[in-house]
């Protein structure tokens, strides 16, 4: 066995024993394994030795013909019935012929040759077409025996057909007619017929005989005569021209030739395979940006929906950074506002207590976002990728390929969502919220809300010690509309700053709304096992495509 058919049975091979989920592939495996196992017996069995097929319908002259080839009656014949029960093996002396079946006959003077006188093709015995077929499968070349009647016998053809290209042949008209006229349209007609059928048929691959007048005439010992026709020739053919180099072209001609219908079954079923995988592709590229668009809708629909979280979050970031009098009384205030929330974590038979508790909790743990809201968005996102998923496996399912399994891949589905979700909140939301708090929290915002209070205070202080030294004191009057403005400035100073806080969260949420976005329309978030299903089947494909390619070459 060459080396580049090795290699290409090893690429077979994998092809053939290839187990994954392209169903059309595994339905034509068992087709390919008989195949690849034809073509290693081809190559691996008599490499000098051709196999060569007497082959016809009933009456054609098929055991005549071998009976005037080797000179002596060693296949019975009849001219009205079938009469080869058992196949005639004509093979020089010394070979081991084990794997042939029928009579063996070791008296051959052709070296190199190996003549098989086979059942007729319309024999009304069924057996005999089985066994003829199996003969075929296992020669390198056919003598295709017919005569003017009988050349475009439809059993004979319905067994060469599938043979076009993997099989050499050769025609003998058995029984010509002297007429030259008439044994060149015959010709032409028969040699037609077979290029239609896909056989390459040379000049020197059509003889003319008169197979009973040879074998009579080698009987009778007498010389050969004209009226025999083309029988020199065909001996001449037999013994001469199929010489060891010769016969290593026909067997590599077949063996490619089988090799090259191989693939191209193959090639078909690839093509088909092609055309569906581009379709579920459009359909799962589909369902991927409609379960990408439900993530996203849902996530803004809870966790970015929810003001009331954002501004919380920020307040709680603000108050670990705050500094000066305003951050004292925006600290003391967010404590205030907070402590119904503080309270009710200690009233667990209270179930609106306790959900408010959940918050608080995870609002005061810096994760910010309540769980709540991420499973309810999850459950959403989950039919919705349920009833992408049924599509798709409906597509798959349709195109004879096996999809994923459905549990697998939602489950896988939920966690790569969940770990998504997480690691924007844990990232770019920390990160945003504590941009935003460094802002609300910085000099600039310190000295201008700051600074209005330390003025009024001392201004306030001033005017209160200057009249107890230097003049009257201070009225009761005027403490109280001292106090009364100082807490207007605070309470106009605090709006202020959360005005700020307000529109601060607005933005962190908008940003993280956006940092969702990319986190959701980034590659492999669903269908991933479905997607590995194509590839796979894709790289099969290129794979016989390689091997199509490699015997062109």
């Amino acid at each position: 066995m060459s080396v580049s058919i090795a290699n290409i049975l090893t690429s077979l091979n994998s092809i053939a024993t290839y187990d994954g989920a392209w169903l059309g592939l595994k339905l034509h495996q068992p087709r390919l394994r008989e195949q690849i196992l034809e073509l290693q017996q081809r190559e691996e069995r008599l490499e000098d030795t051709l196999l060569v097929g007497l082959v016809g319908g009933t009456g054609v002259g098929k055991s005549t013909l071998l009976n005037a080839l080797a000179g002596d009656e060693i296949a019975r014949t009849s001219e009205m019935r079938p009469c080869t029960h058992t196949p005639t093996v004509y093979h020089p002396s010394g070979m081991q012929l084990d794997f042939l079946q029928g009579k063996k006959v070791p008296r051959s003077v052709l070296e190199h040759l190996v003549l098989i006188d086979t059942p007729d093709t319309d024999s009304i015995v069924p057996e005999h077409r089985v066994v003829t077929e199996g003969i075929l499968a296992q020669c390198d070349l056919v003598l295709l025996c017919a005569t003017g009647e009988k050349y475009l016998n439809e059993a004979t053809w319905s067994l060469l057909r599938p043979l076009s290209g993997s099989i050499t042949l050769v025609c003998v008209n058995t029984k010509a007619s002297p007429r030259a006229e008439v044994n060149a349209a015959i010709r032409e007609d028969w040699l037609e017929e077979l290029r239609n059928a896909g056989f390459s048929i040379s000049e020197d691959q059509y003889f003319r005989v008169q197979a009973l007048r040879s074998f009579d005439r080698k009987l009778a010992g007498e010389a050969p005569g004209e009226d025999e026709l083309d029988f020199a020739a065909l001996e001449h053919f037999l013994a001469h021209k199929l010489d060891e180099e010769r016969i290593k072209r026909i067997k590599r001609s077949n063996a490619t030739g089988l090799l090259k219908k191989m693939t191209d079954d193959l090639c078909r079923l690839a093509g088909l395979a092609e055309t569906r995988l581009d379709e579920i592709e459009h359909t799962l590229v589909a369902a991927e940006r409609n379960v990408a668009e439900a993530c996203i809708k849902s996530l803004e629909n809870r966790l970015l929906s929810e003001n009331h979280v954002w501004k919380y979050s920020l307040g709680h970031e603000v108050g670990l950074r705050a500094k000066g009098l305003h951050g004292v009384l925006f600290r003391c205030i967010e404590f205030l506002r907070t402590l119904p929330m503080h309270i009710s974590r200690f009233l667990p038979w209270n179930r609106w207590s306790g959900k408010l508790s959940q918050q608080t909790t995870t609002i005061l743990t810096n994760d910010y976002m309540s769980v709540t809201d991420i499973n309810a968005a999850s459950e959403h996102i989950l039919r919705v990728f349920n009833e992408e998923a049924h599509g798709i496996r409906l597509a798959f399912r349709q195109s004879d390929i096996e999809p994923a399994d459905p549990d697998i891949e939602s489950h896988q589905f939920r966690q790569r969502l969940n770990d998504r979700i997480a690691a924007v909140l844990q990232g770019p939301l920390r990160e945003l919220l504590e941009k935003q708090s460094r802002k609300l929290t910085g000099r600039a915002v310190f000295y201008a809300f700051d600074i209005p209070i330390w003025l009024y205070l001392i201004w306030t202080a001033y005017w209160a010690v200057w009249g107890f030294v230097l003049g009257p004191q201070r009225s009761v009057a005027f403490f109280f509309h001292a106090g009364t403005t100082g807490l207007i400035l605070a309470l106009v100073l605090l709006c202020a700053f959360y005005f700020l806080l307000q529109r601060s969260a607005d933005k962190a949420r908008r940003e993280c709304g956006i940092a969702f976005q990319l986190a959701i329309q980034e590659g492999g978030l669903a269908f991933n096992a479905d997607r590995k299903i194509i590839d796979e089947i894709r790289e099969k494909i290129q794979q016989i495509y390689a091997i199509r390619d490699q015997i062109r070459s």
